[in-house]
């Protein structure tokens, strides 16, 4: 007998207020939720920002104005993509005092503070955002941004101190110089390297910001990059990640990059020399050294084949089996893949987006029978947000209907194994006997099988005040891998945002 949940509607309401200098800097990188992003991808699809490899985040502010300075300067067409114009303008107006920066080319020394609340009405929650900071010059700068957030006490994965129903953390905290060619960061940052339209397979914005030295040196068009990051504790065993990066840029439509990570720890760890070197193949040093870690390796393209095109793909690969000698040789391979299609201005209907995009992630993906290897960050994963053991499509279109107003509708279908990042390495095919062989379904277990759609309607008044109201409806089926248990829910959200902004030069 088919159970069915009695559906709730939850109204929310969200006020954001952002108080912070008119330049907050060149070099302060632009958190990877920030709105702009958004606005960029969907004018790369009509034309412009070519020059941006959207698979690697984040960028810095003064990047995003170099652009728009270069291409006033050269001159946008906009003519046949008058809604183009619409985005454009919000975010001359949003980076405005970089632009002015860079066009009187001068190395002023900038002074940046800002409060960012968020209240939510619905749940009785809030959170505050203090960041602060500074630029030296053209090429220097330190920011700073801390975290007050009372929803996040209530999150099971947090890991930290809760205190009156509140938690605290350094959301962001780094420095960094960066030139034409060379840019290096030390600190605690946002990264997002990979495609994917919710997240990416190997580095993702989803867990919290590590504490890392990173570094990209740009010849041309290839771009090297490294990460060297120390995580959270597991059991008492300190962690470390190693991660370099290889992308190239094939004229204004490609770009391929190559990617490889590795996880390790221990006890009394401590970072390991040839892991810190981004000139050498780590999973080759692994097994040369006979070193106790896990290795992950991926591929990602994004591809604009003509003009309001775009096609992009992913592949991770953890574990594959190549032999077929041994008992260990019958291991499932552990593999991620992403493919998406997205399109701007179909049939000819300016200010319009649609995609499609599939998400398969295997079991044990991102995980070992060594608790401090799995690949997660203050007990979120780094990789895709969902873990692994599913498989996901989804369907989604956007139009901007006037000036300033945006409506968008998503279908998403989910199937969740009963496998994930949280379960503990599992070795079936260990007993069995070789000459039988071994295979699992996928996704494995009972499968949840998840309905999402999800309305949305968003207002922009500028670049400093926006609304949104959102709708979503989930239908479950085999709810908590349960056989024929059901549930379903609808929620509401408005979202106002509001972002004042301030300069001082020093």
């Amino acid at each position: 007998m088919r159970k069915f949940a009695v559906k709730r509607c939850i109204f929310l309401v969200v006020i954001v207020i952002s108080t912070q200098t008119l330049i907050a800097g060149l070099k302060e990188t632009l958190p990877t939720y920030h709105w702009a992003y958004q606005h960029m991808e969907e004018l790369r699809l009509r034309g412009f920002f070519s020059e941006h490899n959207f698979a690697k985040r984040p960028f810095t502010r003064g990047e995003v104005a170099s652009a728009l300075v270069d291409h006033l300067i050269a001159g946008w067409a906009t003519d046949d993509i008058p809604k183009a114009v619409w985005l454009l303008d919000e975010l001359y107006e949003e980076f405005a005092g970089e632009m002015n920066l860079i066009r009187k080319d001068e190395s002023s020394d900038i002074f940046s503070i800002g409060l960012l609340t968020q209240v939510n009405v619905g749940n009785n929650s809030e959170s505050f955002r203090i960041n602060g900071g500074f630029q030296v010059g053209k090429n220097f700068g330190v920011y700073n941004t801390m975290n007050f957030d009372s929803d996040l006490a209530k999150d099971p994965t947090y890991v930290g101190r809760k205190w009156r129903g509140m938690s605290a953390f350094t959301e962001q905290g780094y420095m960094q110089y960066e030139s034409s060619r060379f840019s290096l960061l030390f600190g605690r940052d946002f990264k997002r390297w990979g495609i994917g339209k919710r997240g990416t397979l190997l580095i993702s914005d989803y867990s919290r910001p590590m504490d890392q030295l990173s570094a990209e040196l740009r010849i041309g068009s290839v771009e090297l990059s490294f990460i060297a990051a120390e995580l959270d504790r597991v059991e008492g065993k300190r962690r470390f990640l190693s991660v370099h990066r290889a992308g190239i840029s094939i004229g204004n439509s490609l770009n391929i990059g190559i990617s490889e990570l590795l996880i390790y720890g221990g006890v009394n760890a401590s970072p390991i020399a040839a892991f810190t070197n981004p000139a050498l193949v780590f999973h080759g040093e692994n097994l040369n050294d006979l070193s106790q870690s896990n290795t992950l390796g991926a591929i990602d393209l994004l591809w604009y084949p003509k003009r309001y095109w775009r096609l992009s793909g992913a592949i991770l690969i953890d574990d594959i089996q190549l032999d077929n000698k041994e008992l260990d040789d019958l291991e499932p391979n552990e593999i991620g893949l992403i493919l998406g299609v997205q399109r701007a201005n179909p049939f000819g209907f300016d200010g319009v987006d649609s995609w499609v995009e599939y998400v398969r992630i295997t079991n044990r993906t991102y995980t070992t029978p060594n608790v401090e290897e799995t690949l997660k960050h203050r007990n979120r994963p780094i990789g895709y947000f969902l873990g692994n053991d599913f498989d996901s499509w989804e369907f989604g279109a956007s139009s901007w209907v006037k000036e300033g107003v945006k409506i968008s509708l998503n279908l998403t279908l989910r199937r969740d194994g009963e496998g994930g990042i949280d379960v503990p390495f599992s070795t079936p095919w260990k007993d069995v006997k070789f000459e039988d062989g071994y295979s699992e379904p996928f996704p494995t277990g009972v499968v949840q099988e998840l309905t999402e759609f999800r309305f949305s309607a968003e207002k922009s008044f500028s670049s400093k005040f926006r609304v949104t109201f959102d709708y979503e409806h989930v239908a479950i089926d085999n709810f908590g891998h349960s056989k024929d248990k059901s549930e379903s829910d609808d929620k509401f959200f408005l979202i106002l945002w509001y972002d004042f902004k301030y300069s001082l030069n020093l």
